[in-house]
This record gives C-alpha cells, structure tokens and sequence, in this order.
C-alpha cells in the first residue's frame, strides 16, 4: 500500500468543501528494482479516500454529503497526481534510504 496525501473538493447545491487536506490509499503493483534501483508501477488497483479535513472525516461521510460518483472523481484526480510522481517519489526515498545506511 502507498498513501497519497492530497486534498479534496466537495461542490453540491448545499456544501463547498474546497481543497481540504485529504489521505488516499493507494493499492498499486510496482515492478522489482532494475540495475539502476529504479522500479515502476506496473498497476494500480484502486485509489481510495481514507480520510479528510482536520477531524478526518471518512470516506463515508463525504460520500454521504457528495455521492458516490463526486468522490469517485475525486479519488480519479488523487490517482493522476500521485502517479505523476510516484516513481520519481520511490527513487528519492530509496536514495535516501542508501544514504542513511552508508552513513550508519
């Protein structure tokens, strides 16, 4: 599992919820580490608010104020931000990891 920390909007007729920090659960397949200890995503099986706003709401209640088809856009949107980067992100932190090892 990989988390994502993100944001989400909520816009009904009722509510604007905009850009309140978010968690996602990402549940991705990434690829063994090649010769240059690099490694991609091989697939992502599901990108899943965990929580959200600072009483960490679940994703029950924002699908209870939204629906479930708003808050699966929104978890589409967490999962384009997060593969942007997730392979660049792994890199750095096993970077960092090494560095932390040699330096022990």
């Amino acid at each position: 599992m990989d988390y994502h920390r993100g944001s989400l909007t909520i816009d009904t007729d009722d509510v604007l919820i905009d850009g309140v920090d978010a968690e996602y659960v990402v549940d991705a397949v990434w690829s063994r580490r090649n010769s240059r200890n690099l490694r991609s995503v091989d697939h992502v099986h599901s990108v899943t608010l965990m929580w959200w706003g600072k009483s960490r709401y679940s994703r029950a209640v924002a699908v209870s104020i939204a629906g479930e088809t708003a808050i699966k856009a929104e978890e589409q949107r967490a999962y384009e931000e997060w593969i942007a980067t997730a392979v660049m992100d792994d890199a750095n932190a096993y970077a960092d990891y090494r560095m932390d090892m040699a330096a022990e």
